[in-house]
């Protein structure tokens, strides 16, 4: 019943607010709307090399339509020429808001599978000449980046808009604000962080202490900190207590996005759950071990950037379950993933661009 309204609505939403007739050829950007409300630190981040990128556009205005929590890293890191603020997936009443301070563009780039009636009807009353989406179905939609980036990174599929509008030579390294170098209290030999997002896509109290304890009688010699958030921080301490070894402790002061890169950039090995540090340790160019829910033969455009000093560890979902289950995989294929990210040298690694913090 509810597939059956969404799709009557989009078929009235396709009628009201959709380009009339074939879409335009594809025209060179001058204001480039990137629209990321919905995002998170993790895409901010795999994203982040669009801008600096589209510099090469000669003259071309950037404005970035993000979270508040996102607002700075835009405005003040990733060098975007405006930055509007808005709730994720904003209603109509938003749109409209947002609508009144947009002027002069020619571009949008949303990066998103099924544009709803909502952002259809912002489309139209914006007018824009270029369209960038994944949603190839739309006659507004003249960067049909769906089948055409099928089956790649979302880092990828970013590179590719940036082709099609004309830039050649594309460098995906992406702008990560690292902190001044940490004291030696603050750098720790294995970074493990359990949390998630959601409780869905972090790992239980009781699995995060077997693999502490593991990791601890694995390496008793380095020193293994456990990475938080200001509301995971507690989660932690008891975890930690938990797990009773003495290698094994609570990163503390963690307290904003820069200290989490500042901890992640001074370690020498990253566990993590799939979430942004993942994508921070992998940009930094971190030995990294990155648990996943497996989604069987479906690609995963979230994945890390390939790399000798980056494992993925998937996790044994049953098929046809809609849960991700973190918890589910063996301590020994932990072990022998970290022992092989270990074994690499990090010498000879493309480099990141390290932005002052």
């Amino acid at each position: 019943m509810k597939r059956g309204i969404a799709n009557f609505a989009r078929t009235a939403g396709k009628l009201f607010f959709d380009r009339r007739g074939r879409a335009p050829a594809l025209s060179s950007p001058k204001h480039v709307v990137v629209i990321r409300w919905d995002g998170k630190y993790g895409d901010a981040f795999v994203s982040s090399f669009f801008y600096r990128e589209l510099r090469k556009l000669e003259g071309c205005v950037v404005t970035v339509i993000a979270p508040v929590a996102l607002a700075e890293l835009h405005e003040k890191y990733f060098d975007v020429d405006h930055v509007l603020t808005s709730s994720p997936n904003p209603g109509l009443s938003e749109l409209l808001r947002l609508l009144r301070k947009l002027r002069g563009i020619d571009t949008v780039v949303h990066l998103v599978g099924r544009v709803p009636v909502r952002e259809m009807a912002f489309m139209w009353l914006l007018r824009p000449q270029n369209v960038f989406s994944l949603d190839d179905d739309l006659n507004w939609v003249n960067g049909k980046m769906g089948g055409a980036t099928a089956g790649m990174s979302f880092s990828m599929k970013y590179a590719s808009v940036l082709q099609q509008m004309g830039i050649g030579e594309i460098d995906r390294t992406p702008l990560i604000p690292v902190p001044e170098a940490q004291t030696v209290e603050r750098r720790f030999e294995v970074v493990v962080n359990p949390f998630g997002s959601r409780p869905d896509k972090s790992m239980k109290a009781s699995r995060t202490v077997q693999v502490l304890q593991s990791i601890a009688d694995w390496v008793p010699h380095m020193r293994i900190g456990v990475l938080s958030s200001p509301s995971t921080s507690q989660q932690a301490e008891v975890i930690t207590q938990a797990a009773e070894r003495t290698n094994v402790e609570v990163i503390r002061g963690v307290n904003t996005i820069h200290d989490a890169i500042g901890i992640i950039a001074a370690a020498g090995v990253v566990v993590s759950v799939d979430t942004a540090v993942v994508h921070i340790a992998s940009g930094l160019r971190k030995r990294l071990v990155a648990i996943y829910p497996s989604q069987g033969q479906e690609v995963n455009p979230w994945l890390p950037e390939p790399s000798p000093i980056t494992r993925v560890l998937f996790t044994n979902v049953p098929p046809g379950s809609t849960g991700k289950n973190m918890d589910a995989f063996q301590d020994s294929e932990l072990m022998a993933e970290l022992a092989a990210v270990m074994a690499e040298s990090s010498r000879g690694i493309e480099g990141i661009e390290y932005v002052e913090g």
